[in-house]
This record gives structure tokens, C-alpha cells and sequence, in this order.
């Protein structure tokens, strides 16, 4: 590919290794077209914004490609260079998941530890009937197709949220000590 590419400018691929081992040049090259293409190397402030808006994003959808789709417009908007792809993953992750936890937070705020520890009984396993009171929401009846006679999904997405706050509420009350 170097000599596909030598050939095209009209240089040999030696020149590009030459090219390559001083630092300075391509430092100098660099900073000479980003300034063409006003752009700029992105900067904590830049990924801080970005973040923000991953968890802007993940708190109306967990569709990661939407969420990475937010994250890169916000670097372009602010003209700064993309992060490799794994940064972009890495915080699309993140963003999502503090957005899940404000959720989750949010929801079970207002709630007394009564109420709490009702809904938290819907998950337990009725052994006279052999799953949960919460319509299915047995982990070990994953096999089944959860859906309504018209096709609509039943309640069964619904549970897997509700151990994460439960988890989230028991995080909650080992911090506050109040368990």
C-alpha cells in the first residue's frame, strides 16, 4: 500500500519511512491540516460535552448506535477530532448507563419501604403456581415467548428493569445506612 501510495505523489515508499521517523515533521504536517480543516484535537471539555450528551441521549433510548450517533455529531459540532472508536463505544456505555441509574433513581425515590418491599415480593417465586405473581417473570422461564395474544410484549421486559432497581435501592440504602 506504501508503494501505491509513493507512486501516486510521485516519491518513493523510502522517502515515507524517512518521513516517518521525524516526529517534528508530522507533528508540523498535523497541525498545519487541522488548521486547514478547522479542526482541532479534542480536549477534556470536549469529551466532558460529549459524555453529557451520551447521557442526554441514553435517557430517551438504549439504542447505542443513536447514542454514538449524538456523541460523534457533538464532536463535529464543536470541531474538534474524533476519539478512536472504542473511546466512542466506551462512552456511549457509560452515558447509558448513568442515564439508567438516574432513571432507576428517579422512579423509586418517592416510594415508601412498604411499597418497596411489595413490589419486591412480585419478584419471588410463588412455589403453588411455580413462577412470580409478576406474569412470568421467572428467570428460568426465559424459554417462553412473552407476548399478548394481539402480539404486544407482555410485562416480562419490565422485570429485568425492576431487579436493576432493586439493586439500585438496596445500593441506595448501603450508602445512606439506612438498612
Amino acid at each position: 500500500m506504501l508503494d501505491y501510495v509513493a507512486g501516486q505523489v510521485g516519491a518513493s515508499s523510502t522517502a515515507f519511512r524517512l518521513y516517518a521517523r521525524r516526529e517534528e515533521t508530522r507533528s508540523n504536517h498535523i497541525a498545519h491540516l487541522l488548521g486547514y480543516l478547522r479542526k482541532r484535537n479534542a480536549t477534556a471539555e470536549d469529551r466532558r460535552a460529549a459524555l453529557l450528551t451520551a447521557i442526554e441521549t441514553g435517557s430517551t433510548t438504549d439504542a447505542g448506535a443513536s447514542i454514538a450517533g449524538a456523541i460523534v455529531a457533538e464532536f463535529r459540532n464543536r470541531n474538534s477530532l474524533l476519539p478512536a472508536a472504542n473511546i466512542i463505544e466506551r462512552m456511549g456505555i457509560a452515558g447509558r448507563a448513568i442515564a439508567r441509574r438516574r432513571a432507576e433513581k428517579t422512579l423509586i425515590e418517592g416510594l415508601s419501604s412498604d411499597r418497596l418491599q411489595s413490589l419486591d415480593r412480585l419478584l419471588e417465586v410463588d412455589q403453588t403456581i411455580g413462577q412470580t405473581r409478576f406474569l412470568g417473570c421467572d428467570p428460568r422461564q426465559k424459554h417462553l415467548v412473552h407476548r399478548t395474544w394481539s402480539g404486544s410484549p407482555t410485562v416480562s421486559p419490565i422485570c429485568g428493569r425492576w431487579r436493576s432497581i432493586r439493586n439500585c435501592r438496596s445500593a441506595y440504602h448501603l450508602a445512606a445506612g439506612t438498612r
